[in-house]
């Protein structure tokens, strides 16, 4: 999921995001005359079902045009699959040894700049049953740049397989003054049912189209079982809130430590979201070289440099998931596997 929408011009301009009100399902659909492959993932999951976040990946052919797949067309396909991201992937470079597409995403009502998961998906996709020798698929963005997602050495294709996404980092900082900091500290914490003591840090992180506040958590709330009253999240100006703690070292992986997350995102119609690769662009950072880092050294072996270690990081949602994220040449790396569970074509019924 990402962090925002993406502006919505009037229905008429290039790059709507919202379909015209007055057009007929039918019309939208019309422009399709040839099937379209899809595949449906659990993306960032830890096992083959009822895990992860879902994602459909849509395989667009290359000379798909404006005028032939609109927003609005992109907008109707998402919301027929029902989750929260939709990615549409249209082949730029297949003669490269490491392929290139554009992709775009889409929940069921607009259209967002950047979603892990739906990346992870599109990843998985395109290297195992796409692409069966490229170790990377690239991926031009419309406002975030360029995205890529690999093999992870020794991981298998296909069922589990490990994909590593490279996303730009998205830096917290902390607020302005403490006054700033209380408010929203008592906010989230009235919102999860716990007491503002409990709050150990807030910080904001800037997504470009949109704000995303941390709330830091101590290590011994019941992030899990709090249950969150969203409504009092859904603030315009805050699009993404995310609730997490430091659990302390990670007990399967050297020189990292283990965050559980919960992420809530009201204001674009996701009460909760299940697993977010956006939301840890920002979390890494946090942890590793941001406003918790002092804290993080402290269960690190001696002398050895916070920037350098790997967050295993979990989301605590009912579905759950699991990511492994870094810091690599100034860029948030995001390791999760995914499973296909469904595969099939967009096609057009002759009436």
């Amino acid at each position: 999921m990402s962090a925002a929408a993406l502006p919505t011009p009037g229905p008429s301009t290039p790059g709507s995001t919202t379909p015209p009100a007055t057009a007929p399902l039918g019309a939208l659909y019309t422009p399709q005359r040839h099937p379209l492959p899809y595949h449906l993932i659990n993306a960032f999951a830890t096992s083959a079902h009822s895990s992860g976040n879902q994602a459909a990946v849509v395989v667009l052919s290359p000379s798909a045009s404006s005028a032939a797949y609109t927003d609005a067309w992109h907008v109707h396909v998402a919301a027929d699959f029902g989750f929260a991201e939709t990615a549409f992937v249209v082949p730029l470079d297949l003669a490269a040894d490491e392929p290139v597409y554009e992709i775009r995403f889409f929940t069921p009502t607009v259209e967002v700049p950047m979603c892990g998961h739906a990346t992870l998906a599109a990843g998985h996709a395109l290297l195992s049953y796409i692409h069966a020798t490229a170790r990377a698929v690239h991926f031009r963005t419309r406002v975030r740049g360029s995205l890529a997602a690999s093999i992870v050495e020794g991981s298998r294709r296909g069922a589990g397989a490990r994909i590593a996404l490279d996303f730009p980092l998205t830096v917290p900082q902390a607020p302005p003054d403490d006054t700033i900091a209380s408010k929203i500290a008592a906010l989230v914490a009235a919102a999860a049912g716990v007491p503002a003591h409990d709050v150990i840090q807030v910080a904001a992180a800037d997504f470009g189209t949109g704000t995303g506040v941390i709330v830091e958590v101590k290590p011994e709330v019941d992030l899990r079982s709090l249950r969150v009253d969203t409504k009092p999240l859904s603030r315009r100006e805050t699009q993404l809130t995310m609730i997490t703690q430091l659990a302390g070292a990670s007990p399967t992986t050297p020189n990292a430590i283990r965050i559980n997350t919960r992420v809530f995102a009201p204001h674009i119609g996701i009460d909760e979201d299940p697993v977010t690769g956006a939301a840890h662009t920002a979390l890494v950072p946090y942890y590793l070289d941001g406003p918790a880092t002092e804290r993080v050294r402290a269960l690190l072996p001696a002398g050895a440099d916070p920037r350098a270690a790997i967050v295993d990081a979990h989301q605590l949602s009912a579905r759950g998931g699991a990511i492994e994220g870094s810091i690599v040449n100034g860029r948030a790396k995001l390791v999760g596997r995914a499973w296909r569970w469904g595969k099939g074509e967009l096609t057009e019924e002759d009436e």
